[in-house]
C-alpha cells in the first residue's frame, strides 16, 4: 500500500462516492489550495467534480504532481 493514512484512504472513498453536496464541498476545500492527498486531479464537468484517485504503484514523482 502506498504511503496514504488509512483516513485519508477512506476520504478518497468517500469523495468518490459522495452527493452532490459533499462534492461542493470537496470543491470548495480544493479552490481554496487544500491540498487533498488522495486526489490525483479534479475537474468540475457540468457542476460535477471529478476526482482520479491515487492507486498502488503510482511513482513518487506522479504523486507530488
Amino acid at each position: 500500500m502506498s504511503s496514504v493514512t488509512v483516513m485519508e484512504l477512506w476520504e478518497g472513498i468517500h469523495l468518490a462516492n459522495s452527493t452532490e453536496g459533499e462534492r461542493r464541498k470537496a470543491k470548495s476545500l480544493l479552490q481554496q489550495g487544500r491540498e487533498l492527498p488522495f486526489v490525483r486531479d479534479w475537474e468540475t464537468v457540468a457542476g460535477e467534480i471529478s476526482v482520479s484517485l491515487y492507486r498502488d504503484g503510482d511513482s513518487d514523482r506522479e504523486r507530488r504532481r
